[in-house]
């Protein structure tokens, strides 16, 4: 049956793409910009990274260079950047062999299951398509050049972030914005905000990737040892609603979907937690540190760029959730005073103006070029 499908998958997108290529060929005019920027349709992760980049690039340089859709093979002669490895492998034999290629790779290996195992392997198989494959982290750089990819190829340029959204909030602030969540003085506050459900609906069935059977585990052991309350955003985030639930720990989930809505809720945390198996990122670290606030994370994509532990936080070194859990009341029960303007300082690098910049001067200047 997942034979069938796949057949008619590529017959259909065979098919799409044929029928653009005539309406490339004969109607569409090819007054583009100079970069596309391939994003989801879905207004998440992606689809922000691709808003972010374009909006920097044009403002610096005052014209439509760079633009996103969710339509690769409508373009010809131009620079396509594929924000996710997972759009690329599902199009690339289907797209125009006279565009410049880009692609991100974030996250994924070999270990992580038959499907990813599956994907990664087409994946290098479409390396000769690519002119650069760009990457987040030291540790999944390392990891592409183990897999054979070309250093020339590899690109690594983090994540970015909107210092100006996600800044720290006066003490005065952060005590107000507590009391309207209703938490108390005494409330050591926790907080996760990302996607760890599969879907987009009540995520009752856990994304094992994103590790929230290890956060709930992680939540249980810290709720017997200190006052805790935990604040949830993103959606999907059923399966760790209902294991708090069951487990007495009192919690807040809002969904939010604008950054400026969810950098206010950076305020009220002490401490923001991943405790992902496989991350490109994740925003999170970036997003905490920006809003001056220590971030725990296992050691996954950017985490040990950013983290330096007691100086911003605790780069954890396990995924049982005892270990986990140890590591963080160490940190809490040091009383460590963190100097925020230090972790500020930190994440400069990954503000979306350099960010942007970053990829004009070492992918896109360098295409347009050739």
């Amino acid at each position: 049956m997942n034979i069938l499908r796949e057949k008619i998958r590529f017959n259909f997108n065979k098919f799409k793409a044929f029928i653009n290529y005539m309406y490339i060929d004969f109607f569409y005019q090819q007054n583009v910009s100079k970069v596309i920027y391939v994003v989801e349709k879905k207004n998440w992760s992606i689809y922000c990274d691709g808003f972010e980049i374009s909006r920097a690039i044009n403002k610096k340089l005052k014209n439509n260079f760079c633009k996103t859709s969710s339509h690769p093979y409508r373009f010809k002669n131009t620079i396509i950047h594929f924000g996710s490895q997972y759009m690329w492998v599902d199009w690339y034999k289907h797209l125009s062999k006279k565009n410049k290629y880009i692609v991100n790779f974030y996250h994924g290996k070999y270990e992580d299951g038959n499907d990813v195992k599956q994907h990664i392997d087409e994946f290098l198989k479409s390396i000769p398509y690519i002119h650069y494959v760009l990457t987040s982290s030291t540790l999944i750089k390392k990891r592409l050049i183990k897999w054979g990819i070309p250093k020339k190829k590899i690109v690594l340029i983090p994540i970015g972030v909107n210092t100006e959204i996600f800044k720290p909030s006066s003490l005065k602030n952060k005590i107000k914005f507590r009391k309207k969540l209703g938490f108390l003085d005494d409330e050591f506050v926790i907080g996760s905000f990302q996607k760890d459900g599969v879907g987009w609906s009540s995520g009752l069935e856990p994304k094992f990737i994103k590790g929230p059977d290890i956060l709930v585990e992680v939540l249980k052991i810290l709720s017997k040892k200190i006052k805790i309350k935990v604040l949830l955003t993103g959606p999907a985030r059923g399966f760790v609603k209902n294991k708090l639930d069951l487990n007495n720990i009192p919690y807040s989930h809002v969904y939010l979907n604008t950054q400026e809505s969810i950098s206010d809720y950076y305020k009220a945390l002490d401490l923001y937690v991943v405790t992902s198996r496989e991350e490109g990122g994740p925003k999170g670290i970036l997003e905490g540190l920006s809003s001056g606030i220590p971030v725990a994370s296992t050691d996954v994509g950017m985490a040990r760029d950013l983290i330096k532990n007691n100086k911003n936080g605790i780069l954890l070194d396990s995924y049982e959730p005892e270990k986990i859990a140890k590591q963080i009341l160490s940190f809490i029960n040091s009383k460590q005073k963190l100097n925020i303007n230090d972790m500020r300082k930190s994440i400069y690098k990954s503000d979306w103006e350099e960010v942007a910049k970053d990829h004009y001067t070492k992918m896109y200047k360098p295409l347009s070029d050739l």
